[in-house]
């Protein structure tokens, strides 16, 4: 494996070459998709979750970035990592903004309560607010989430408005109603993006409510406002 980083005027690129199986024209369409791994001999002996270059994908674009793959079979991969590099001429309201974004993220700390019962949101979720800096303890059943809860005092928890055995509802109501010297922030996931929706989540206890399917930026920014 070969690793280049080349300084390209206003872009830093970041080349990984290999000299692998390769991939086909026909497979390169797969690879940024979640959950697809493609067929090899290499890949049955393999296990994964499909979420390696999906998330890679995700995190570069948030940073305004881009991902490309050269590629062909038997000869190996070439994949380029574009992001864009901080100039000096941006104004100085735009670099205090910047930096400002940037240290809400890197001052991120303490745990996180995730219940969830879909694993591909779940791995998505963790490994986001894991590179933010943040704990994240992950929980599916509801019916032992509050329980859990309560006894981890995280700063935050992120829950589902429909879980199986308790629903996002009844988890809220009973965390609010909790004597604890601890009140975490409430963030729900929910699949209805209605304001009667969103006001209903904050009826119920919620500070606030991110829709399916899970935007990383928006994740980001809504657990930097809760707990910044």
């Amino acid at each position: 494996v070969i690793l280049k980083v080349i300084r390209d005027k206003n872009t830093a690129i970041f080349q990984v070459e290999d000299t692998g199986i390769g991939i086909s024209e026909e497979q390169k369409p797969l690879l940024f998709k979640k959950f697809q791994q493609l067929d090899s001999p290499y890949n049955r002996q393999q296990s994964g979750t499909g979420l390696g270059l999906a998330l890679t994908k995700q995190l570069v674009e948030l940073h305004g970035g881009i991902v490309e793959v050269e590629s062909a079979v038997n000869f190996g991969s070439t994949f380029t990592v574009k992001l864009p590099a901080q100039t000096l001429s941006l104004k100085n309201e735009e670099l205090t903004q910047k930096e400002e974004n940037s240290s809400n993220i890197l001052s991120l700390q303490g745990s996180v309560v995730l219940i969830e019962q879909e694993e591909d949101i779940a791995t998505v979720i963790c490994d986001i607010l894991t590179a933010a800096g943040l704990k994240v303890v992950w929980i599916i059943e509801g019916s032992t989430a509050v329980e859990q809860t309560i006894l981890l005092q995280p700063v935050a928890v992120i829950v589902d408005m429909q879980l199986p055995g308790m629903d996002g509802v009844e988890i809220i109501q009973q965390l609010r109603t909790t004597n604890s010297s601890e009140n975490p922030k409430i963030l729900v996931l929910t699949t209805f993006d209605t304001e009667i929706d969103r006001e209903y989540c904050y009826t119920v206890g919620a500070d606030e409510c991110l829709t399916k399917p899970i935007n990383l930026e928006h994740l980001l920014s809504k657990m930097i406002d809760l707990l910044t």
